[in-house]
């Protein structure tokens, strides 16, 4: 005699960021239909051959709530079931727009527009965070930097990495205990972490060990052109000066390429030279006792 077929009153519960309760675990979908289907199989008592899930126009979207058939093949025979499908809001989405945070990321720099790029690089990276349950619940502006307050501690760790990789920096993460958990005796912890950028950006002009360095990479160590040498330098970010850029003309392209000098308005040779150049033509220099073009 064959094994009756048996279900529990089927109701598939989902949330708007695309993840479905499986197992007492939220897990992230790409399309409805299969894991309405994973569900189904998931609670049937016997090994099922074909399901069809008949769902039609469906807005995912909080307090939706929908009866649904699913067509199920057991050997030779057909059933419909009936499903009920439920949008909620999982625990992760849940702490969307609270007070709640794990975490706080500060981002420190004296420069402005280090700051406002590095920020603009969170803000843009937090779509990608939102998409893994991760949300930012609060930003304020303090003195030199930004505090981003995020729901979750792990993420902003990878995070404070990556912005140390495209901006440079330094890196501190400090944890602080804020709660004591009683069910598993755990002691809960908040994390900051914080990052102070140098205060230059890629394309910026230092002098470092007495060489004149055009930033090309930034991250644990900087790395760029040598102006004096033209080759690639590698070093570590610690006594620097960073030199002004100033807007001149050039004044002479033969035998040797001048320009006017920004401070004195003499016509003066440069250190480097540089190609496909015309007379008067607007170009781009830094000054440390000798001038070079940029």
């Amino acid at each position: 005699m064959a094994k009756e077929l048996v279900f529990k009153d089927l109701v598939f519960k989902i949330c708007d960021c695309n993840r479905y309760l499986y197992k007492n675990k939220w897990v992230k979908f790409e399309e409805l239909d299969d894991a309405i289907e994973d569900f189904v199989r998931d609670n049937a008592n016997q090994k099922l051959g074909a399901v069809k899930v008949h769902l039609g126009d469906f807005d995912i979207k909080p307090g939706i709530k929908k009866d649904i058939k699913i067509e199920v093949k057991l050997k030779k025979d057909i059933f419909d079931l009936p499903c009920r499908v439920e949008v909620i809001t999982c625990p992760k989405c849940s702490k969307q727009g609270t007070q709640y945070f794990e975490g706080i990321l500060q981002l420190r720099s004296s420069n402005e527009e280090v700051l406002s790029k590095a920020h603009a690089y969170v803000m843009d990276d937090s779509i990608n965070a939102k998409a893994k349950g991760v949300f930012i619940n609060n930003v304020e502006d303090v003195k030199n930097g930004v505090d981003v307050y995020y729901s979750s501690q792990k993420y902003i760790q990878n995070l404070g990495s990556r912005l140390v990789k495209q901006f440079g920096g330094i890196l501190k993460v400090t944890p602080t205990l804020f709660s004591h958990n009683k069910q598993t005796s755990k002691d809960l912890y908040r994390v900051t972490v914080a990052v102070h950028f140098p205060d230059f950006i890629i394309g910026d002009v230092i002098k470092v060990d007495k060489k004149i360095i055009k930033l090309t990479g930034l991250g644990k160590k900087a790395s760029g052109i040598d102006l004096k040498t033209n080759k690639q330098e590698v070093f570590e970010l610690k006594d620097y000066e960073i030199l002004k850029k100033y807007k001149t003309t050039v004044s002479r392209l033969a035998p040797d390429l001048e320009v006017l000098h920004p401070e004195t308005y003499q016509s003066v040779e440069v250190w480097n030279s540089k190609k496909n150049l015309k007379l008067d033509q607007e170009v781009e220099v830094v000054v440390d006792k000798d001038v070079f073009i940029l």
